[in-house]
């Protein structure tokens, strides 16, 4: 009962957070501008990559001839992961979701919400023009199933990096709050970084125009097999599919065994840091424990 309790309220807070995001975008001019021009970039990119994704489905013929399938089945989940924890640290290092505090519902039903809010933004940014480029190489391939296949292998990990994203983040931000120090450290490292990672890309950039490295070296060495079977699942029903591989059904079971083993962390690392022994957490848990309504 209380599962079920947390869940609704869960929900409902999700829904809350999702929201408040999303009116605060369309009430600041500022983040107009840049969602307009942002929308203008990329949709501009999508009025020339959509036919290109067409004409590609017309002519595959094999799953391993679709171009940068490899290193797609690898980059997408390390990048929602990487983009999940630095978006759990970035908000909740602020007082935007010191807000959902201030309700008496358990703190499991605050870490469902923000995920449920977290989930539904990622959708919203990254699963539209996913979507369509889907849509228009299914069109060219002729197979109407794909694009519910895609999200049925997609929704998996999306929801695992996101749970386990935010269980990253809220321990960063733990770190971060008992080291002080370790905060302004990473400060001064970021501007390092920056400057270091200019730096490579130039080295970068001048051996492939050299010839000294190899495109498809580095492509190699990003290619997971395992995540490559999972990703082919999509093609499941499609000219394009394969047998089912036992190590693509391995990633399956560890993406939903993740999920639930994720969120127990993040609860009990949210405890800690919101009703920790700091003059934060204490704070927070005052309030919580003051107020007589729960979150309805």
């Amino acid at each position: 009962m209380s599962r079920r309790r947390d869940l609704r309220h869960g929900r409902r807070i999700g829904r809350a957070e999702f929201v408040r995001s999303v009116r605060g975008y369309t009430r600041d001019a500022r983040r107009l501008l840049g969602l307009a021009v942002a929308v203008l970039f990329f949709g501009g990119q999508l009025v020339f990559v959509l036919p290109a994704a067409y004409a590609l489905g017309r002519s595959v013929r094999t799953a391993a001839a679709v171009p940068y399938l490899d290193p797609v089945a690898t980059l997408l989940p390390v990048g929602l992961l990487a983009l999940s924890t630095l978006r759990t640290m970035e908000r909740l290092g602020g007082a935007e979701a010191e807000a959902l505090l201030l309700t008496t519902v358990q703190p499991r039903a605050v870490v469902i919400g923000l995920v449920v809010a977290e989930l539904g933004r990622l959708t919203l940014w990254f699963g539209l023009p996913i979507a369509a480029l889907v849509v228009a190489f299914a069109a060219g391939l002729g197979a109407p199933t794909l694009p519910l296949t895609v999200g049925v292998v997609f929704l998996p990990v999306l929801a695992c990096t996101a749970v386990c994203g935010y269980a990253l983040g809220i321990t960063g931000l733990r770190v971060l709050q008992r080291m002080p120090t370790l905060r302004r450290l990473l400060k001064a490292g970021a501007v390092v970084g920056f400057v270091g990672l200019f730096v490579l890309s130039q080295v970068a950039a001048r051996s492939f125009v050299e010839g000294d490295v190899s495109g498809a070296s580095l492509l190699d060495l990003l290619s997971v097999p395992a995540l490559t079977d999972y990703l082919a699942l999509a093609f499941v029903g499609t000219p394009l599919a394969r047998g089912v591989s036992p190590a693509a059904v391995a990633v399956l079971v560890g993406v939903l065994a993740a999920t639930p083993v994720g969120l127990a962390a993040a609860e009990r690392s949210a405890r800690a840091l919101w009703f920790g022994d700091d003059g934060r957490g204490s704070t927070a848990s005052a309030t919580a424990a003051g107020t007589g309504r729960g979150f309805a």
